[in-house]
């Protein structure tokens, strides 16, 4: 993955890569770092080559010493020395955690010939649930996304990334 843009404002720092190498498809990742809400925002665009639906699948690696504390659309992993990474996944598919040498690796598949598919990572003393709401249009897309104390509106317009953050109580 190559990275084309950044981009920086009050509170947050951004990134994105695109990856068009795989025979089958290609994937442009925009990475958002919030920084006060300790969320990272990752949002893919997904995009096969043939325009014909085909398999995604996305996965996540999560460090050994964290532990699965809660099952279902949330995912919560305790650290053993205290704190909680708390993820959420917007859309279809379903987030698999398995467990094995290296730690817990998370991985979903989503079935579509061109889609967005949003995630959000935040860590927080408690285990704490975020919510995802994501609209799309042609090759722009909106996420507003909440979470332990914030949050934000995204936007993905014309290339340009648009970032509004607030405090939630």
């Amino acid at each position: 993955m190559r990275i084309v843009k950044s981009w920086r404002g009050p509170g947050w720092a951004a990134a994105r890569g695109v990856e068009a190498n795989h025979e089958g498809g290609s994937i442009a990742r925009t990475a958002i770092h919030l920084k006060a809400a300790h969320a990272l925002v990752v949002v893919d665009e997904l995009e096969s080559a043939d325009g014909a639906e085909h398999d995604f699948t996305q996965h996540w690696n999560v460090a050994p010493e964290f532990q699965t504390a809660g099952e279902g659309g949330a995912l919560h992993f305790r650290a053993e020395q205290g704190g909680t990474l708390n993820v959420t996944v917007s859309g279809d598919g379903v987030l698999t955690p398995e467990t094995g040498e290296g730690g817990i690796r998370l991985a979903r598949t989503l079935r579509l010939a061109k889609g967005v598919a949003a995630s959000v990572f935040q860590w927080t003393e408690q285990p704490a649930q975020a919510s995802l709401g994501l609209e799309t249009g042609g090759a722009d897309w909106t996420l507003a996304v909440s979470g332990h104390g914030f949050q934000a509106t995204l936007a993905l317009s014309g290339g340009d990334l648009r970032c509004e953050l607030a405090e939630r109580g």
